[in-house]
């Protein structure tokens, strides 16, 4: 199989259970494919949605203490997925785990556990592979994912007749966990005990109880399809979210949808929203991507 994203929505979507992840690649079991093409129709590494209309700009953080002690920047996803649940707005919310040592998706139905998604994780996770079609056809769900996740999802609402409320993620780069593993474990850094990860200019830093390991980014192994992607805002979202453009305790959030708007309405009351804030920033990463991968060839 081809480089990809490894965002899981092929694995969702296979009629037969054909594909699944082995050593961090898409294996495809041949005996089991029917070649119904259904993987290639939701792929966001073959289709690319570039247009955006930004309805409403601002930043913000939570006002949940839970959630504050433990969220990357603002802790912003993780509070408005809380207050979709604790308001019934939403029935699940499938997002990545907060595991650091292992790229695990999970779908949760409690408020309370938003603090399970909190943080970030700078790894490649297959999200979408835990999207249940079977159970989520009559349900309220909403995704939270990177721009690839938020494609693909985007790509599984028009073939499969179902709708999400997508959360995506501002995104330069993603890396495989095993070349974090590596380096780390060459230093006799137990991997096991990260508690946080965040990248900080050309570094990923990566706390360790009271010690801080940093590891330069370019000595991380990507997918080729990840260092072509041209998309650092999630256009097909219906909310961008990320810090460019804000301060590191904020959150810079992009409406995108009406849904976006609704969905921002409901948690509101659980952050501190300020409109002032740096799109042009935002956009000026955007531009930095696509010119960065437009040298890169696959």
């Amino acid at each position: 199989m081809k480089p990809c994203s490894l965002c899981g929505a092929c694995i969702a979507v296979c009629p037969t259970k054909a594909l699944s992840i082995i050593d961090e690649k898409i294996h495809l079991n041949k005996e089991k494919c029917i070649g119904c093409s259904i993987c290639k129709k939701v792929c966001p590494d073959m289709t690319l949605t570039k247009d955006i209309n930004i309805k409403y700009s601002a930043k913000a953080k939570t006002r949940l203490e839970n959630i504050a002690q433990i969220a990357q920047n603002g802790g912003v996803a993780s509070t408005i997925v809380y207050a979709l649940l604790e308001e019934k707005a939403v029935d699940e919310a499938v997002a990545a785990a907060r595991d650091f040592n292992a790229p695990r998706a999970i779908s949760i139905t409690n408020s309370s556990d938003a603090v399970k998604i909190s943080g970030s994780r700078y790894f490649y996770t297959p999200i979408l592979q835990e999207i249940d079609f079977s159970r989520v056809k009559d349900k309220k769900v909403c995704i939270i994912g990177l721009p690839c996740h938020i494609r693909a999802a985007f790509n599984l609402e028009k073939l499969m007749g179902v709708k999400f409320l997508k959360i995506g993620l501002f995104c330069f780069k993603n890396f495989y966990l095993s070349s974090i593993k590596n380096i780390l474990e060459s230093n006799n850094i137990n991997v096991e005990k990260i508690n946080r990860m965040e990248v900080v200019k050309k570094d990923l830093k990566i706390y360790i109880g009271s010690s801080i390991v940093s590891i330069k980014l370019s000595e991380l192994k990507s997918s080729t399809k990840c260092l072509s992607c041209k998309c650092f805002i999630p256009f097909e979202a219906d909310i961008a979210l990320g810090n460019a453009g804000s301060s590191p305790s904020e959150t810079t959030i992009l409406v995108l949808s009406n849904d976006g708007l609704k969905a921002l309405e409901v948690a509101e009351k659980y952050l501190e929203v300020d409109s002032n804030v740096n799109i042009y920033q935002v956009l000026k990463m955007q531009k930095i991507k696509e010119k960065i991968a437009s040298k890169k060839k696959i």
